[in-house]
């Protein structure tokens, strides 16, 4: 697994390459996930550097496509990837709700799995789940905490109330 810091204004992120792709982003002072077990990563420097860059361009508030970022869905079930892939699609400055996910993954009435999907998704903001909103419009939960999705949802311009609620 190759392992390479990402310089934003607010610390580094770190993240994990394999040899399919992007494996893991971790936030500032997160916990270490737990090693991947899986063989060394043969992921280009090109990769890494295109990552670099686009994150660079995120956090000066630019609308970026990570499109082009290898994503390594080893682990995750049939489910996950399709609802991660459906996150993967919200553009920039939007946000859906859990449950407006489970319909677009074509399973409706599994807001909570869609919650537990996205709760587990390892490349956050490359596959954008802090876009990803209660129904009530509150910000629900993030991996990275609620600061953190706060931030990177006030980066795209969502605006937020003193409530604790997106405008949609």
């Amino acid at each position: 697994m190759q392992v390479t810091a990402i310089e934003t204004p607010y610390g580094n992120l770190v993240t994990r390459w394999t040899e399919r792709g992007l494996f893991s982003v971790d936030f500032p002072d997160a916990g270490q996930r737990p090693p991947h077990r899986g063989s060394e990563s043969s992921t280009s420097a090109a990769s890494c550097a295109g990552l670099y860059r686009l994150v660079q361009s995120y956090f000066a508030g630019l609308p970026v496509d990570f499109g082009e970022v290898p994503i390594d869905w080893s682990g995750y079930t049939p489910f996950q990837v399709a609802v991660l892939q459906v996150v993967f699609a919200i553009p920039h400055g939007q946000t859906l709700s859990y449950g407006l996910v489970a319909e677009q993954v074509g399973r409706p009435r599994t807001a909570r799995a869609v919650g537990n999907a996205v709760g587990i998704n390892r490349t956050p903001i490359v596959v954008p789940c802090h876009r990803v909103v209660r129904g009530d419009s509150s910000i629900g939960g993030f991996s990275g905490g609620a600061a953190w999705k706060e931030r990177l949802l006030a980066v795209e311009g969502v605006r937020l109330y003193s409530s604790g609620k997106v405008a949609i």
